[in-house]
C-alpha cells in the first residue's frame, strides 16, 4: 500500500494557469512547490507585471505551457515548440542553493518572465518596453523611461512621486496597436526593488509618504527591498492613445546639472527602442548561477517586433524623444518643461 502511494505521488502532476495582461500560461509540475511564485522579496514577479493572477479558463484559451519536472538529473531546458517550455532537473535542490533567486525558473529575472513576454507578443500582439512609466494627470502625458538595470528608472519613479506624477508601471510598459494608428497601454507593475539608501537619504519625502519602516542594515546602498508604490498609481488600468514623451536616461548619483537633448533622428530612436524591447526576450541568462539558457527570440518574433518599433516611432502623439544625463535630484528637470 505504501509503495503504491509513493508511486502515485511520483507521477502526480500539479497545475495552475496564470494570466498576465491577456496571456494565459499553464504551469505544470510534479512538485507543487515549484509552481509557487516568490512574494515580498526582490525576486517577486509582480515587480515585472501587474496582477499576476491564477485563473480557470478552457483549454482552448491556453496560450502556452510551462512544464517543470523535478528529477535527479542534470538540469536542462527544452523548447519543443514556440509555445512550450520543459524544464527538467533537481530544481528543488537548486532553489535551496541559489544565491540570486531572481534568476530562477519563476523569479522576476527568470525563465517564465521572459517566456511570458514572448507569449504576449506572439499570441496577443502586446509588446513590452523595458521601461517604467509615469502619467501627468494635468497635461495628460505619459512619460516612458526606457532603460536597463542601473540606468535610473527608479530615480525617475521616486522623483516623479515627489512632483505629483502617477505611476503607470515600475518596470515593463506594455502596449498594443489599435485601428487607426492608436495605441492602448496596459498598466504594469506597481512594486519596485529600491535601494535602502535611496529612500533614506535621496528621497526622504517619499519615504515619509510611504509610511514604511526601513531595516537598519550596514550595506544600505547595496541592499534592495521590495516597495509597494500602488498608493501612487493611476486611477485607470488601461490608457488609450495618450500623448507620449520618451526618455532614455543616464543617471549619475551626484551629477549637479541636467543635460537634456532631443533625439530627432528616427533611425537612432528606432535602434534604441529595438534594443530595449528585445533585451529581456533575446538575452542569454544563467539560471541558478549554473544553467545557461539561450534567448527565447525567433526570426519571426524579431521581425514582428521591429515592425512594432517602426510603427511606434511614427505614432502621431509621440511628442519627443529625450536623452537625459542627470543626477538623482534633478532627473526630471528639462523633461517636463
Amino acid at each position: 500500500m505504501k509503495l503504491e502511494k509513493e508511486k502515485k505521488q511520483k507521477h502526480e502532476l500539479f497545475e495552475r494557469t496564470i494570466q498576465i495582461c491577456e496571456a494565459n500560461i499553464k504551469l505544470v509540475s510534479n512538485k507543487r512547490e515549484l509552481l509557487a511564485f516568490k512574494k515580498g522579496v526582490i525576486a517577486d514577479i509582480e515587480t515585472d507585471f501587474y496582477k499576476v493572477k491564477e485563473v480557470k479558463v478552457p483549454s482552448t484559451s491556453i496560450d502556452a505551457y510551462f512544464y517543470v519536472i523535478n528529477e535527479d538529473s542534470e538540469a536542462q531546458i527544452y523548447t519543443t515548440s514556440s509555445d512550450i517550455i520543459i524544464a527538467k532537473g533537481n530544481f528543488l535542490e537548486l532553489e535551496k542553493k541559489a544565491r540570486d533567486i531572481r534568476f530562477s525558473l519563476l523569479g522576476n529575472e527568470g525563465l517564465f518572465y521572459r517566456f511570458a513576454l514572448r507569449m504576449l507578443e506572439d499570441k496577443h500582439n502586446i509588446f513590452s518596453f523595458h521601461a517604467c512609466s509615469l502619467f501627468d494627470d494635468e497635461k495628460e502625458i505619459l512619460y516612458i523611461i526606457c532603460g536597463g538595470t542601473g540606468s535610473g528608472k527608479t530615480a525617475f519613479l521616486l522623483k516623479g512621486i515627489e512632483e505629483g506624477l502617477k505611476i503607470f508601471s515600475t518596470e515593463m510598459t506594455h502596449f498594443k496597436f489599435q485601428p487607426g494608428g492608436k495605441i492602448e497601454f496596459y498598466k504594469g507593475s506597481l512594486l519596485d526593488n529600491i535601494r535602502i539608501g535611496n529612500l533614506r537619504h535621496d528621497y526622504p519625502k517619499v519615504y515619509k509618504m510611504l509610511n514604511i519602516k526601513l531595516p537598519n542594515i550596514k550595506d544600505e546602498w547595496g541592499t534592495k527591498i521590495v516597495v509597494d508604490l500602488s498608493q501612487f498609481q493611476t486611477s485607470f488600468d488601461m490608457l488609450d492613445d495618450p500623448q507620449i514623451i520618451l526618455v532614455f536616461p543616464h543617471i549619475e548619483q551626484e551629477k549637479g546639472e541636467s543635460i537634456v537633448n532631443e533625439i530627432k533622428d528616427r533611425r537612432i530612436i528606432r535602434k534604441h527602442l529595438y534594443d530595449n524591447i528585445s533585451s529581456k526576450i533575446g538575452e542569454t541568462i544563467l539560471l541558478y548561477e549554473q544553467i545557461p539558457v539561450i534567448g527565447l527570440d525567433t526570426p519571426s518574433s524579431a521581425k514582428r517586433r521591429l515592425s512594432a518599433v517602426d510603427k511606434f516611432t511614427q505614432y502621431k502623439k509621440l511628442q519627443k524623444t529625450l536623452n537625459v544625463i542627470a543626477g538623482i535630484k534633478n532627473c526630471l528637470k528639462g523633461v517636463r518643461e
